[in-house]
Order: C-alpha cells, then sequence, then structure tokens
C-alpha cells in the first residue's frame, strides 16, 4: 500500500479514482493547478493518461516533480500524454480525433477558447455543443475530467453553458473563493 503525501486528500483520490463512464466537472479558480499535480500523477502511477489543454496553464514541471515524490521509476513518465488546442475549433476537432479508451482523460481549462472576443457567439455555441456530445462519448468508454475556470463575473453566457456543463456531469467539484475581509480606510 502505497501513503500519499498530506496534500494528496480528498477529493483528488477520489478524482483519480473515477470509474468509466464518469463525467467530472472541475470549477475552480486556482485549484486546478493544485488538481493538476495531485491527480495527474496519481493516474500516471496506475497507466496512461491522456490531457487536452485548452489556454496556456499547464505545469509540466510541476506534474513531473509531484510524479517523482510518489515514485523513483521515471517510467511512469511516459504514461502522461498531452496535446494542446490553441483555439475553439482545434479543441473540438482534438475532442473528435480522440479515442474512447478506458484510459482516463483530462480536459484542463475547458472553456477557456469558447468564450474568445475574437469569436462570434453563435460559432462558439455551436462548437461548443459539438464538444460537449464528445465529452459524453468519450464519457462512455473511460473517465473523463474537465476542468473550467469559475467565473470572476456572472456573465450570463458564461453561466448558461457552465449550468448546462454541470448538468450533463455525473460529479460536480466547485471551490468558491472564501470572502475577503476589506480593510477599513482610515481617512
Amino acid at each position: 500500500m502505497q501513503t500519499l503525501p498530506e496534500e494528496h486528500q480528498a477529493p483528488w483520490p477520489a478524482l483519480a479514482a473515477s470509474n468509466p463512464g464518469e463525467l467530472w466537472l472541475l470549477v475552480a479558480q486556482f485549484r486546478i493547478l493544485e488538481m493538476e499535480r495531485i491527480v495527474i500523477p496519481l493516474l500516471a502511477l496506475r497507466g496512461p493518461v491522456h490531457i487536452l489543454v485548452g489556454g496556456q496553464g499547464y505545469d509540466v514541471d510541476g506534474i513531473l516533480r509531484s510524479l517523482r515524490k510518489l515514485t523513483p521509476d521515471i517510467a511512469h513518465r511516459r504514461h502522461i500524454r498531452q496535446r494542446r488546442a490553441p483555439t475553439a475549433f482545434q479543441m473540438r476537432a482534438l475532442l473528435k480525433k480522440t479515442p474512447a479508451t478506458r484510459h482516463p482523460l483530462i480536459v484542463l481549462n475547458f472553456l477557456v477558447h469558447y468564450f474568445d472576443e475574437d469569436e462570434q457567439f453563435w460559432k462558439s455555441r455551436y462548437l461548443l455543443e459539438d464538444s460537449l456530445a464528445e465529452l459524453r462519448r468519450l464519457s462512455r468508454v473511460g473517465p473523463v475530467v474537465v476542468t473550467v475556470l469559475s467565473p470572476l463575473r456572472q456573465e450570463p453566457k458564461y453561466m448558461q453553458v457552465l449550468n448546462r456543463l454541470r448538468g450533463m456531469t455525473d460529479r460536480v467539484i466547485e471551490f468558491v473563493p472564501a470572502p475577503t475581509s476589506q480593510q477599513m480606510r482610515m481617512f
């Protein structure tokens, strides 16, 4: 039995032990990087893990450091397979090309390109609906974890899509930032 460091506590081990047919949604602002550094190495210990990255926030070095803490065997690094999608069109294309396997799939920063100011909303909406159908297809065979950034402000279009995503997933983990107290002004 392997003992995990303290930071590898719930909900991360449950997320790493997700079952085929489960579609998870993780909504967070800053905890996504923490999830990457914990869940991906745990999954890599078991076998291949596929990662589709939207945006630029993927910390490969942090993931590999976490993996080295769990095992000295560098062969597990080959289990991590990553592809990046710099646009909504490419995210949809990567999802379509991804074969449904029993290996876990993690889609990081999923919604980042669908709300790009350069894209027309109707076009983004079409790409998003197609991508959501692909996520459901992929989750029928193997576990799929989708991460999205929690909204900093309540944009109606973003909230509508986020609620749609919440409704189609089997499990949702949402981190709400702690309220910040404002310092009193003296003058």
